[in-house]
């Protein structure tokens, strides 16, 4: 395995990427990148704050995706002694001091993991973290990873990106833009997301996205908008999330589209108007229920409210879930949504109850 150090904070002088002798700012981070040895597993830790002047380009190398060897780029405590990976929770900065620029660009290179990076810039109209482009590239994987500011945090581009992973972290847009879409994966083939956080967007839906698995994460939404906006033909699965003060959950908008949602609990902005799961001329859904839902009728437009959907109080979850106005989603013991859930959506007998909900889903996924 190979192994290369940066550190953010250092600038001038000699160096050749070793722990004793690291690359240097932003500058020396896109060295290290460019002189990665294409196909080998290598881990690159990095430190410190890095203040870019301009999109890091991570086009030149990556891993082998044949022989499952990865480019890991893992963010370190900020110390001058010691090279120890952050906890999960704390992240390494990738800070675009407001440029106009995307932060990050992942072009046309396979399997490439980030672990705990903290891709921010507050400038408007601007992309944190952009995969896809030109050609088929595969494996992108951001594990405990946040984007906040801009327009977009995470952006699949316009090429033909296979599998993109996002496990864990905290994703947010909102600069003042006419549209932020949080995370905007449409052209992205193949898209998991676990035990993510995902906050609103401003005038769009938070996550748009093709096919793939959305589970144990918790989303918010503008709450004129849906949180989920289905495109395309792929098919969708989304199950154990919370939906929090959104304007709408799941909405299918192709022909092709095909949903499967089941554990979910529904916190309507506006219990009276805004619906949970809507499909309209477009779509099929071809499983809803087991969810838990602040509306009591109404809510499943396009997809009939399955027979065993819970309803809740309209109270932004205070009766169900310990302190949900501070991310605190874990279930009451006095909560509707203990053990009335379903373990798995399929053609198997169903042998028992899980809870509805995001909080349980929640764990780190190792590749």
């Amino acid at each position: 395995m190979d192994t290369v150090y940066v550190d953010g904070t250092k600038t001038g002088g000699a160096n050749n990427g070793s722990s004793s002798d690291p690359y240097e700012g932003a500058v020396g981070l896109q060295t290290a990148l460019d002189a990665v040895n294409n196909g080998n597993e290598t881990n690159m830790y990095v430190r410190n704050t890095f203040s870019l002047g301009a999109t890091i380009d991570v086009d030149a190398a990556g891993g082998d995706k044949q022989f499952n060897r990865w480019l890991t780029i893992i963010g370190c405590e900020d110390s001058e002694d010691s090279w120890i990976e952050l906890a999960d929770g704390s992240y390494n900065i990738w800070d675009g001091q407001g440029g106009v620029f995307d932060n990050c660009k992942v072009k046309d290179v396979d399997n490439i993991w980030f672990k705990h990076i903290h891709f921010y810039n507050a400038a408007a109209g601007r992309t944190i973290f952009d995969i896809g482009h030109t050609g088929t590239h595969y494996n992108i994987a951001l594990d405990h990873c946040k984007g906040s500011e801009c327009a977009r945090a995470v952006e699949g581009g316009g090429g033909l990106m296979h599998n993109l992973t996002i496990i864990g972290g905290e994703y947010s847009a909102g600069r003042p833009v006419v549209y932020c879409v949080v995370i905007d994966v449409q052209n992205v083939t193949g898209v998991t997301m676990l035990g993510v956080k995902v906050g609103p967007g401003e005038g769009r839906e938070s996550i748009i996205i093709n096919n793939g698995t959305i589970a144990g994460c918790v989303i918010e939404s503008d709450t004129a908008r849906y949180a989920i906006l289905h495109e395309y033909n792929g098919h969708l699965e989304v199950y154990n999330n919370v939906f929090y003060k959104v304007g709408g959950g799941i909405e299918l908008d192709s022909l092709g589209a095909s949903l499967v949602e089941y554990n979910n609990i529904y916190d309507l902005y506006d219990a009276a108007a805004n619906v949970a799961v809507f499909v309209g001329s477009y779509g099929t859904a071809h499983y809803s229920d087991y969810s838990a839902c602040n509306r009591a009728s109404g809510a499943f437009v396009g997809a009939a409210k399955g027979a065993n959907v819970v309803d809740i109080a309209d109270d932004d979850l205070v009766t169900e879930c310990i302190d949900p106005a501070n991310d605190d989603f874990r279930l009451k013991p006095t909560s509707l949504c203990l053990n009335t859930g379903r373990p798995t959506y399929g053609d198997g007998v169903n042998t028992g109850y899980t809870d509805i909900g995001a909080w349980q889903r929640i764990s780190r996924i190792r590749r």
